[in-house]
């Protein structure tokens, strides 16, 4: 479906030349038509992509976050351990806040640590992490350091 994309408006049908051929007048009520055709391509894309979002989100969640969730679940069970902690690393903020929203919805209380947190509240986030959240995601890599991993 992503291939159906619309084709590109071009300014003239010929070469670049028969569009300097074009008096000022006549290059004006072109590009006037073309701005209809633009709007109305344009418009018609931004639905297209609407409606794609539209039948993602009612699809449910992501095999592999449906997956990451189970995964979750079975370790909460295995554990059996109200103080057992789960640290999730993950790269991209979009990425966190899903993980964010999905593990919310689930149920399962959640604390994030990533670069738009001023020192005060990464530490109060740590702080809750250390003594009451079971879940915490952070945005980076376990191995770098935290200037590193925000930047």
């Amino acid at each position: 479906m992503l291939d159906e994309a619309p084709e590109q408006l071009a300014l003239v049908s010929g070469s670049l030349e028969d569009w300097e051929d074009l008096d000022g007048e006549e290059q004006l009520a072109r590009l006037g038509e073309l701005r209809g055709l633009a709007w109305r391509s344009e418009r018609e894309e931004l639905q297209r992509l609407l409606h794609l979002a539209r039948r993602a989100a009612a699809d449910g969640l992501d095999a592999k976050v449906a997956h990451f969730l189970e995964l979750v679940r079975q370790l909460e069970r295995q554990e059996r351990d109200p103080a057992a902690k789960l640290l999730v690393f993950t790269e991209f903020l979009p990425t966190q806040e899903m993980l964010v929203h999905t593990l919310d919805e689930a149920g399962i209380p959640v604390v994030t640590i990533n670069g738009s947190l001023s020192l005060g509240e990464r530490a109060l986030a740590q702080t809750a992490f250390r003594t009451s959240w079971s879940t915490g995601i952070s945005r980076g890599h376990p191995r770098r350091s935290s200037s590193e991993s925000d930047a």
